[in-house]
């Protein structure tokens, strides 16, 4: 039994009202009842509870057989074969997300026109550039290419990452592409230059579409990718394009005469073309023509060519050759139509793929099985990060231990269990602040945003560690924003759009000590199944030292996650399974010698009570593996 309903959770909570619990103040153990439990005191218990207590008094037997009947109908609701249609690797997956313009330099045949060197200084003004140094970071060109990520594809891999997002791929005018011009195409500055240009003859019937160099060289990509049991996901970017989008240029040359005058959100014809756009009327991103529940059904009809087209490049009905999943870019702006019919498609093309939706706002309509496998997890992440700042000796405390691990148990208890396996767990993005700078608790967005202040501190990184130990142990596939391993920092778009700090540049510092976190953790991830797909209660949460316990099981696979969001170290006693025997996989402290205690082993044992105490250094969490059985590597 692993997410119950809020009334149920009100019955069991109500029962454990009335358990008597020896326990000092703030520091509640859960009682070994035989079921999970949320061992922690409720601001609000449920209107069932009074009724619960009624039946209590007269038979406590009948509320367990109730309870252990509640129970097994809610795993059956979890379970149910309409909602658990989540890909089957998707909650196995460390997501790391790539922003290709700035990830990595292949091949400088294709570099833009005024590339700059990959080493050059971010946060200064060049030559021909003018304050504000914002306005200039926008569109600044590095060559970032697909050569490039294939190159780096032996970093990912050791890194331990198993599915690739790519930030927008196809013909576009700005470095992000988010502004499509040919979504049938690969861009030339991504892959080789000029060559859809060698192109002719290509109209909207996927009949005449050929491919470039460019798109065999993505094909190419995502076959050794593929070898390397790497999936990919791409961006879709369905509401709008841009201004140099191929039927676009045809309309505003022919007016209401083009035959794709039906395809766009056209406001006037006369005396001058107006047109709705993402980014307000004549904006730069023209919205496509909506109607009734979908879009202009030509446009659905070319969309759906070219989703076909990378999910199947060879066309030959086996789907291993293409892209493992879309990413929808402004999702909640396209009707739940176009979804829908979108999903079919999918499907029908490669049962396997993931559909993973950009929504900011509640999900909850685009999560019933027709629309979306998952969403970007922006709460759970922001949950995170809120957590991981309010530690630390000048931090604010934001919120109690208890507030917290309810508001997650919330945000897990959405959805059924495969679709919470599989969320897309992100602490940062393209769209966002970097992590690290969130943890600082301020934006760098003056004139001048990078003072040697605004470089983050030991406090800092010390807060993403734990951060990320979060990321890598709760429900939910982590999605890592490229550099966040190396200590990138950054405030909101564009700061947050450096080129990747390799090693050969001279960047503000290389935290080689983080990195090697994050491939321990992600190590871990991959080893422990329990962490993947296992149950979770919480089992200590005491909000006057601010740490607290969580269990993942999976059968008889079992880790405990120990966390102290507190500036002071503890020695956290908590209770679990009688007379066991526990070994230490992982502590992310940092002692005063530096050495770290990542590799050792350290045994610890239950006492015939069940017992156990474990020592957690301040901003830190520690990692227990239940002796039996061994670890157990990931399938790939």
């Amino acid at each position: 039994m692993c997410w119950l309903n809020n009334q149920y959770r009100g019955i069991l909570r109500a029962i454990q009202e009335m358990i008597p619990v020896q326990s000092e103040p703030g520091s509640i153990a859960a009682q070994n009842i035989g079921y999970s439990v949320q061992p922690y005191p409720l601001r609000a218990v449920n209107l069932f509870s009074a009724r619960v207590r009624s039946l209590l008094a007269t038979s406590a037997c009948v509320i367990v057989l109730l309870i252990s009947h509640i129970a097994l109908a809610d795993d059956n609701r979890i379970n149910s074969p309409k909602r658990a249609n989540v890909p089957s690797w998707a909650d196995d997956a460390i997501w790391y997300q790539v922003f290709v313009a700035r990830f990595a330099n292949g091949r400088s045949e294709n570099d833009p026109h005024k590339t700059r060197s990959w080493t050059s200084d971010w946060k200064q003004l060049h030559s021909d550039e003018k304050e504000p140094l914002r306005n200039n970071l926008y569109d600044r060109r590095y060559g970032g290419d697909l050569q490039g990520l294939q190159n780096k594809l032996a970093y990912l891999d050791e890194l331990g990452i198993n599915a690739i997002y790519l930030n927008p791929v196809f013909q576009a005018d700005t470095q992000h592409k988010y502004d499509t011009s040919d979504h049938r195409h690969i861009d030339d500055s991504f892959g080789i230059e000029e060559s859809r240009l060698q192109l002719s003859g290509e109209t909207e019937a996927p009949t005449t579409w050929k491919f470039s160099a460019s798109d065999r060289l993505f094909v190419d990509l995502l076959k050794e990718a593929h070898a390397r049991n790497m999936r990919v996901m791409i961006d879709g970017v369905f509401n709008h394009v841009g201004q140099l989008f191929w039927a676009w240029k045809d309309v505003k040359e022919n007016g209401r005469q083009s035959r794709y005058a039906n395809w766009f959100a056209v406001k006037t014809w006369e005396p001058e073309l107006t047109w709705d756009a993402w980014d307000g009327p004549n904006g730069r991103l023209v919205n496509f023509r909506q109607v009734e529940d979908g879009l202009d059904p030509d446009v659905e009809q070319y969309l759906f060519a070219c989703v076909r087209r990378w999910m199947d490049p060879n066309g030959d009905g086996d789907p291993s050759d293409g892209v493992d999943g879309w990413r929808l870019d402004a999702a909640e702006r396209v009707p739940h139509g176009f979804w829908r019919r979108f999903r079919k498609l999918v499907k029908s093309t490669n049962s396997n793929a993931l559909i993973a939706g950009e929504i900011w706002p509640d999900p909850s309509d685009w999560m019933d099985g027709t629309q979306f496998d998952v969403v970007t997890n922006y709460p759970v992440g922001s949950a995170i990060i809120d957590l991981a700042m309010s530690s630390g000796p000048d931090a604010m405390k934001r919120t109690t231990i208890t507030a917290w691990c309810d508001q997650i148990e919330r945000l897990n208890s959405r959805f059924d269990q495969p679709t919470t396996f599989a969320m897309l767990n992100l602490l940062d993005s393209h769209d966002t602040t970097r992590a690290v700078t969130q943890l600082m608790g301020k934006e760098l967005t003056d004139s001048t945003p990078f003072p040697e202040s605004n470089i983050p501190g030991d406090l800092a990184f010390d807060q993403l560690k734990l951060a990320a130990f979060l990321q890598m142990t709760l429900p939910g596939a982590p999605m890592i924003y490229y550099g966040d391993e190396v200590g990138m920092f950054g405030a909101n778009d564009p700061f947050c759009r450096a080129p990747m700090w390799w090693g050969e540049m001279n960047a503000p510092h290389h935290n080689q000590e983080l990195l090697d976190e994050y491939r321990r953790m992600i190590a871990l991830r991959a080893q422990l199944p329990e962490l993947r797909g296992g149950e979770v209660d919480v089992i200590l949460a005491d909000d006057a030292r601010r740490v607290f316990v969580f269990r993942r099981r999976e059968g008889d696979r079992e880790s405990l996650v120990v966390v102290n969001a507190d500036a002071t170290a503890h020695q956290i006693e908590f209770t679990t399974t009688k007379t066991s025997e526990w070994l230490e996989l992982f502590h992310h402290s940092k002692p005063a010698n530096g050495s770290g205690r990542n590799d050792s082993k350290k045994h610890l044992y239950t006492d015939n009570r069940g017992i156990i105490s474990v020592r957690c250094e301040p901003v830190s969490g520690v990692l227990l593996r239940k002796k039996s059985p061994s670890l157990s590597p990931r399938a790939n």
